[in-house]
């Protein structure tokens, strides 16, 4: 009886073409999987962005961007100049997340218990915070070398401490002196806090007279002032973020929580105080601690405006209007377009 089978020849072939229509589907498959990735990031940044439409709603202003970066939110400090915490705490209520906003509301300050709810409130994971396309929805190690509000034992020993992170930045603006400005973690208590703000403070103090952006330091910058209109003014947006970096916390720029006060880690710029713009970049292995905006997608990043839509913005875009596009008041946007 004659036995039918295939030649070395004849299996080497079908090899061959398995593999290359692998080869042919697996980069589709995977621009597939981005294309989800990045219309999930675009849907966070909607929220966001109407988020902050509906705190100004409520309290007259934009979130404030908190002290500095030795400070996170305070839950009985309020959604102003006496809050401490950057914009990424005083939304949670517009993001359906009030419960986490109020964990060790009512507590004594400066108690360990008071520390311990802080922390929890810190935390606590937010998925309208993470884009899918850099990295895992979870808690990353606290390395930050001050946290005024949070356990002790969360600088003693760093990485003990797990936190959220953000992978979006508010818009501080396009005059940016960082650096070798301004650069803080803010007051040295609650009380100095509460106090004058020198602006040559050592401590903090931005001249917020120069600040054109929609959420910085004690910011509480309302519609009225963004003269550049709201369609053409940035709110927030994808923040670089070295690839080798994701996930230890050891970079400048991302080394606390997504509830921090003013700093490189929610809050980014578009242009330097001399007239100099910031592009945005790609996510690579550059580990230079840098304020720009950035993001893991190929081709661009994501941008949110102030009327609560969102663009998705070319890396190879003009740099000129998007230095443009996060100043307030410009009022030359118009004419870049």
């Amino acid at each position: 009886m004659a036995r039918h089978g295939f030649s070395l020849i004849e299996l080497l072939i079908v090899i061959a073409i398995i593999s290359l229509l692998l080869q042919m589907i697996l980069p589709a498959v995977e621009m597939s999987r981005e294309a989800a990735r990045r219309t999930q990031c675009q849907n966070n940044l909607r929220q966001i962005a109407l988020a902050f439409q509906n705190h100004h709603d409520t309290y007259g202003h934009y979130p404030t961007g908190g002290w500095g970066w030795a400070w996170i939110g305070h839950p009985n400090r309020g959604y102003g100049e006496k809050q401490p915490g950057g914009w990424g705490y005083n939304i949670l209520p517009f993001i359906e997340e009030q419960a986490v906003r109020d964990f060790g509301a009512g507590l004594a300050d400066g108690t360990d218990e008071k520390a311990e709810a802080i922390l929890k409130a810190n935390s606590a994971i937010i998925g309208t915070y993470n884009c899918p396309s850099r990295r895992l929805n979870t808690l990353y190690p606290y390395v930050g070398t001050w946290a005024l509000l949070l356990p002790k034992r969360c600088i003693d020993e760093p990485g003990s401490c797990k936190v959220n992170r953000s992978d979006y930045a508010a818009n501080a603006g396009n005059i940016n002196h960082w650096p070798p400005g301004k650069r803080g973690p803010g007051p040295v208590s609650l009380a100095a806090g509460d106090g004058a703000w020198e602006e040559d403070w050592i401590f903090g103090g931005l001249d917020h007279a120069e600040q054109n952006g929609v959420s910085y330091q004690r910011s509480l910058v309302r519609v009225a002032q963004i003269i550049d209109g709201t369609s053409q003014t940035y709110c927030v947006g994808e923040k670089l973020v070295p690839t080798t970096m994701y996930k230890s916390g050891r970079w400048g720029g991302d080394d606390s929580t997504a509830f921090g006060g003013h700093d490189i880690d929610v809050n980014r710029w578009t242009g330097m105080s001399n007239g100099g713009s910031i592009p945005p970049f790609q996510d690579s292995k550059n580990e230079k601690q840098r304020t720009e905006f950035g993001s893991a997608h190929p081709g661009g990043l994501n941008m949110s405006f102030c009327d609560g839509s969102v663009r998705f913005i070319s890396y190879d875009g003009d740099p000129e209007i998007h230095r443009l596009r996060g100043g307030r008041d410009d009022e030359k946007v118009m004419l870049q377009r």
